[in-house]
C-alpha cells in the first residue's frame, strides 16, 4: 500500500477491506459529506484488497451527474435550483444502475467523467470487473427520503428564500427514495464517515479548494452557496445512517479517525 497514506488511514482500508472479503461482498458503498475523504479512502480500500489478494472496481457516484444541459432543463421544468449539481435528482441513476448491474454481471462498461471545473460530463472511460468487489463512493449514497413532518420545516436561508413550496425538497426527497428502492438495494456493505458536527463540513471543503489551482478555487461564500443545497440532506444522514451503516467511521476536527464500529446487523439505534 501507499507509503504516502497516513497510517491511520491504511489501518483503516485495511480493516474495511478485510470486512468485505470476510463477508464475501461484491458490493460496498462509503458514504460521508463533502470533504471527509471518501474518494482517498476508496483508493485506499482497493490498495488494502490488492496487499490481501483481491482488486476492487472503485465508481463515483459524482461522475454520474447529468450534463449541464439537461440539469438546465430541470431547472426550467422543476425548479431553478436543480441547475446546481449535488443532490440527489442531479444525478443519471438509470446510466448508474446500469453500469452496477453490467459490472456484477462480468461486463465491460463505459462510465461517464465529469470534470467539476467544466461543471459537466467531458468524456468516457472503460472498466472492467475481475473478482473483487465494486466499491461506490458518493456523499448522498445511503440517504433515504425524509418524514413529511420534517421536509416542512426550512432548514436554512436557501429553503426558506428559494424553495418556500417545498417544490425543490419534495423532488429531492423523491429522488433519494428512487435510488434507495433502486441501485441501492445491490449494495451490501454501507460505510459511513461521520463528522463531529456539521460546521466541520465547510471547513474540510474549504481545504479542499485550497489544493486547486488559484483561478479554480470557489471562495469561502462561493462555497457556502454550494454546500447551503447539500445541507439538509446532510444533516438527515448523521442523525439517519450511522443506525443503518455496517460500518461507521466516526472523524474528528482534522478527520482523525476517533472510532470504528463494525456490525454484523444492522442496529436501530441512531445518532454518531
Amino acid at each position: 500500500m501507499s507509503s504516502a497514506l497516513p497510517e491511520s488511514l491504511r489501518k483503516l482500508a485495511t480493516v474495511i477491506a478485510s470486512q468485505l472479503l470476510d463477508r464475501n461482498a461484491r458490493t460496498a458503498a462509503i458514504s460521508g459529506p463533502p470533504g471527509c475523504g471518501k474518494t482517498t479512502l476508496a483508493g485506499a480500500i482497493g490498495e488494502a484488497l490488492q496487499v490481501l489478494g483481491s482488486d476492487a472496481v472503485i465508481l463515483s457516484l459524482d461522475d454520474f451527474y447529468l450534463t449541464r444541459n439537461e440539469r438546465e432543463r430541470l431547472g426550467r421544468t422543476v425548479h431553478p435550483l436543480l441547475r446546481s449539481r449535488g443532490v440527489p435528482g442531479t444525478h443519471d441513476d438509470e446510466l448508474f444502475a446500469g453500469c452496477l448491474r453490467d459490472l456484477l454481471d462480468g461486463k465491460s462498461v463505459r462510465v461517464p467523467l465529469f470534470s467539476k471545473d467544466m461543471d459537466d460530463r467531458c468524456g468516457w472511460t472503460e472498466i472492467s470487473r475481475k473478482s473483487g468487489p465494486v466499491i461506490v463512493e458518493g456523499w448522498c449514497v445511503g440517504a433515504r427520503p425524509e418524514g413529511k413532518a420534517r421536509l416542512q420545516r426550512p432548514c436554512n436561508q436557501l429553503e426558506r428564500t428559494l424553495d418556500p413550496e417545498q417544490v425543490w425538497r419534495r423532488y429531492v426527497n423523491r429522488a433519494s427514495a428512487r435510488m434507495e428502492s433502486g441501485w441501492m438495494t445491490a449494495i451490501e456493505v454501507v460505510v459511513f464517515l461521520c463528522p463531529p458536527d456539521l460546521e466541520r463540513v465547510h471547513n474540510w471543503r474549504l481545504e479542499q479548494e485550497t489544493e486547486r489551482v488559484p483561478a479554480r478555487r470557489m471562495s469561502s461564500a462561493g462555497l457556502q452557496d454550494f454546500l447551503s443545497p447539500l445541507e439538509r440532506l446532510v444533516g438527515w444522514m448523521v442523525v439517519d445512517l450511522p443506525s443503518r451503516a455496517d460500518i461507521v467511521v466516526a472523524l474528528g476536527p482534522v478527520r482523525e479517525v476517533r472510532s470504528i464500529r463494525v456490525r454484523s446487523v444492522r442496529p436501530q439505534e441512531a445518532g454518531c
